[in-house]
């Protein structure tokens, strides 16, 4: 969800940078983490996606971070591609404070553009932008924890941490963590990012790992891992799932079935589908720039629909100077036009395809350009909203 100004920078660093590939119609599962700026507010927590996009003001495409988020939340989030609020905390950059994406340990590049795949796993954290706009809190893991462990019996963890140094999406250099502070063990990593932790007390004990921030513009936020549980037991003590002797086993739980879900205008659930499908585009990202002899030929997205796409259709303007031009689908080429601006211009049909993409006949000319996207869902819904960065983009051509 990434840094030319610092007044572009709020919404830059946690918004949509359309470098996403191409997805399945298959709805992954992954997790997702919530580290507000003092404490955790959702720990790390598995969500399977159902294949929409998220409500508006959004309407960012399904399969994406966005939709993470909206599932693990429950919708209690500003559902901006801009992210300010999450669960009840707003970072808005007044103290150069932001809330910052992760996705696999790397530095995202926008909430409404970067697709997730099974198994995936979303972090979302509360940022303070440094000095040339790089993050300054950052993923922290916490692995070598075993799932059970006899009281007394020492073992090894590992801390590590993940950064991006120039504050470029897909950045994440891994790092030793010394100095992290594991609670839950009341110990201390080393330089090397290692610390051996003893347990006593039977049952359940939560490990989780922080990191000691900087003071930068004011606020100071630790970096932290997600949880890792450990169960205390000598295997007859009645901890863990254990036994005592003489006592009957602990009765297995009962897994129910899950609800039908709904937003109530999906055509889900015996609803009915008013719900217009989102588009985005993948192949170019706002405020672009390509160069001479460099511009994009091929031009590709996603459009998403819980009941299917019926019809994409792109709308291509461009200008240059005083010249201005469309695309014109039929003869495939860049036509002049009286009138300049993309309302000015026709749509063109780019196929029916969920992963659309269109093959111009040769590279962009020099020039300003904007492009757009409109989808068409199977029920006759339409994504007639135009949002900068997710289904409009402008970019140039040297």
């Amino acid at each position: 969800m990434q840094h030319a100004t610092r007044g572009l920078l709020a919404a830059t660093l946690t918004a949509v940078a359309l470098a996403a590939p191409a997805v399945s119609l298959a709805a992954p599962t992954v997790t997702v983490r919530i580290e507000g700026a003092s404490a955790t507010l959702l720990e790390q927590t598995t969500v399977t996606l159902d294949g929409r996009p998220t409500p508006a003001p959004g309407n960012c495409p399904a399969n994406t971070v966005a939709a993470a988020i909206e599932k693990a939340t429950a919708g209690n989030w500003d559902r901006q591609a801009f992210t300010s609020t999450i669960l009840g905390e707003s970072h808005t950059f007044t103290q150069n404070d932001y809330w910052g994406e992760w996705l696999n340990e790397k530095y995202g590049g926008g909430a409404c553009s970067d697709v997730v795949a099974e198994g995936d796993r979303v972090v979302m954290m509360a940022d303070v932008s440094g000095s040339s706009f790089e993050p300054t809190v950052f993923p922290l893991t916490l692995t070598g924890a075993p799932a059970r462990v006899s009281p007394g019996t020492p073992f090894t963890v590992q801390v590590d941490k993940y950064t991006a140094p120039t504050g470029s999406p897909g950045e994440g250099v891994k790092a030793p963590a010394g100095g992290a502070t594991i609670r839950g063990a009341g110990v201390t990593t080393a330089a090397d990012g290692k610390a051996t932790v003893t347990l006593t007390q039977r049952g359940e004990t939560t490990l989780k790992a922080s990191l000691p921030g900087t003071q930068t513009g004011g606020l100071v936020i630790d970096s932290r891992s997600p949880a890792v549980t450990v169960c205390v037991t000598d295997g007859a003590d009645g901890f863990c799932g254990t036994t005592k002797p003489g006592q009957p086993p602990a009765p297995q739980p009962t897994t129910l079935p899950a609800p039908c879900q709904t937003l109530g205008d999906d055509g889900l659930c015996g609803t009915k589908d008013t719900r217009a499908p989102g588009g985005s585009i993948a192949s170019v990202t706002e405020q672009q720039r390509f160069a001479r002899g460099k511009g994009p030929r091929t031009l590709a997205g996603r459009a998403t629909d819980a009941q299917g796409i019926a019809k994409v259709q792109l709308r291509l303007t461009r200008t240059n100077g005083r010249t201005c031009q469309r695309f014109d689908g039929a003869r495939e080429r860049l036509v002049t036009t009286k009138k300049c601006g993309a309302a000015n211009a026709t749509f063109f049909d780019a196929g029916t395809s969920a992963d659309w993409s269109y093959l111009l006949p040769s590279a962009l000319p020099k020039g300003r350009y904007v492009l757009d996207v409109r989808t068409t869902d199977s029920t006759g819904n339409v994504d007639r909203t135009l949002q900068r960065g997710r289904n409009r983009v402008v970019f140039f051509v040297s």
